[in-house]
């Protein structure tokens, strides 16, 4: 039996949808609004709030902040986790702990960024509160057992342990083969206090931190003191200059300018996100590609440009986003694209997944001013999965704009895009094979970007193939950009069911509850 835990119904739901087909009732969805009042749907509007509101404002809203310790951001999350480190309670821990147990995120990472050099007096503290609660939450439950024998001997809660025995026998981790004598596991558990005194006076002795810790704790010292003042570093290894790359002339296929002002560019583009060998990119420029998407992690793609002469990396035009909400943090992440690939100019830059036209604040708006005005920046728009959002912006005179749109996504074709051949405005699509579940036997890859290309409105789409098979084919629809009906059909068809899935999906597997 699944259980009445709510994660565990919706789980039965989609089960039940799978099977049956039958899809599962609409359920009332929580909204983060309505308990968190500095809440914003764009996490860098979000975490800005949480800057905003101080280490005074971030103690007295801990009761909240507990709730997002395991938001999808690493910003909002940072803030989380440090607001409890200052200041939070035990039973705020304990409260915080309690959300980490969602099965479909990895909580590790929170986990040990929450608990990392935190002192073994305050570990034990939290989790000897957690052991007297009458009925603690299984994931808390799990993480204070674990710190049994290890913050703290378990005959000092071998009450609450004995209560809590049925329990943790549902959290308990199968039972492993017994550690080695020399597994540090084992070290910490036989050490005495007079090896844990010699340990502390010289830790050069112990190669594992995990001993260290306990040895630390039986001696009654922090275990900060322990590590050495000066870090090791590796030795550095020269590293080889890369050899220079020359482009052909770039034949422009269909060319199409982007924004008022705006690069001339092919309607295809190709994204370094699944790390393209280098030589695909130049296989591309070959065939009439002449647009290139970059983040700071692309890292085939940075050493394209960085190969590339002066004059050929002029030739070209890149895509740069952010997705900071601050302006100084903006010009930061265009000054390093600049660097990162030896730009003089950013063709196109983009507030990246604005969620929230909180996020752009007429300082934000003034900044990217001042980045068109300084040569840094040659257009800029905006990028959302929001289609109110995009449709405002086009109204509002962004341009471009960059949205979801692919034949399982089409919403797009009548709420943003009629909006854009009105004005004119240049639309960039992304997302146009749904990260390759779109894809299906009865047509061919490239029929995706064909359908994006053939929507009136669309100015150009992005490509992101991992090799050069993958780019060949996807490059096809740049060559032969008609798509036949009978294809198209097929397509639309395999979408319609795509999104019919996915949306049962989000409601019941991925829903927040």
């Amino acid at each position: 039996m699944l259980g009445e835990h709510p994660h565990a119904l919706r789980l039965g739901e989609y089960l039940h949808y799978r099977w049956t087909g039958e899809a599962p009732a609409e359920r009332v969805t929580d909204d983060p609004s309505t308990w968190c009042p500095f809440w914003d749907w764009d996490p860098a509007v979000l975490a800005r709030n949480l800057e905003l509101l101080g280490r005074a404002g971030r103690r007295d809203a801990l009761s909240v902040l507990a709730r997002l310790v395991n938001h999808p951001d690493e910003r909002v999350r940072s803030w989380v986790v440090l607001a409890l480190r200052e200041d939070g309670t035990v039973a705020q821990w304990a409260h915080a702990l309690s959300y980490l147990g969602d099965p479909r995120e990895d909580t590790a990472p929170v986990l040990d960024a929450l608990t990392r050099g935190v002192e073994l007096d305050r570990i034990e503290e939290v989790a000897k509160h957690i052991l007297a609660m009458e009925s603690p939450p299984l994931v808390a439950l799990k993480w204070a057992a674990a710190q049994v024998g290890e913050a703290f001997p378990a005959d000092e809660t071998a009450t609450d342990l004995a209560r809590l025995r049925p329990q943790l026998v549902e959290v308990s981790e199968p039972i492993e083969e017994p550690f080695s004598d020399t597994h540090p596991y084992s070290r910490a558990a036989a050490l005495t206090p007079a090896r844990a005194k010699e340990l502390v006076e010289n830790p050069t002795q112990e190669t594992s931190w995990f001993v260290l810790a306990r040895a630390s704790k039986l001696c009654r010292v922090p275990i900060w003191s322990l590590a050495p003042e000066a870090h090791w570093k590796p030795p550095a290894v020269p590293r080889e200059p890369a050899e220079p790359l020359a482009l052909p002339a770039i034949n422009l296929v269909r060319p199409r300018q982007i924004g008022p002002d705006g690069p001339v560019v092919s309607p295809l583009g190709v994204s370094g996100h699944y790390g393209l060998p280098v030589e695909g990119y130049v296989r591309a420029a070959e065939q009439g590609v002449n647009l290139f998407f970059w983040e700071p992690n692309y890292a085939t793609l940075t050493r394209f440009m960085t190969r590339l002469s002066p004059a050929d990396r002029r030739g070209v035009h890149v895509l740069v986003g952010t997705f900071e909400a601050d302006p100084v943090k903006i010009r930061k992440d265009v000054e390093r694209a600049l660097r990162n690939m030896k730009l003089e100019r950013i063709s196109i830059f983009l507030i990246f997944w604005t969620q929230s036209w909180q996020r752009i604040t007429p300082d934000v708006r003034s900044e990217l001013d001042r980045l068109k005005a300084d040569g840094l920046v040659q257009v800029y728009g905006l990028s959302t999965h929001n289609r109110g959002i995009a449709r405002d912006a086009i109204i509002e005179g962004w341009n471009p704009v960059m949205v979801r749109h692919s034949a399982a996504h089409r919403k797009a074709e009548t709420e943003v895009l009629p909006f854009a051949c009105e004005r004119g405005t240049s639309v960039l699509t992304f997302n146009n094979t749904c990260y390759g579940r779109l894809l299906d036997p009865s047509f061919r890859p490239s029929d995706c970007f064909r359908y994006t290309l053939n929507t009136p409105g669309v100015s150009a789409c992005f490509t992101a193939p991992s090799n050069l098979e993958y780019l060949e084919e996807n490059l096809n629809a740049l060559r032969n950009p008609e798509l036949a009906d009978e294809v198209r059909e097929r397509l639309l068809k395999r979408g319609e069911w795509m999104y019919r899935e996915d949306t049962v999906f989000r409601k019941t597997v991925r829903s927040e509850v």
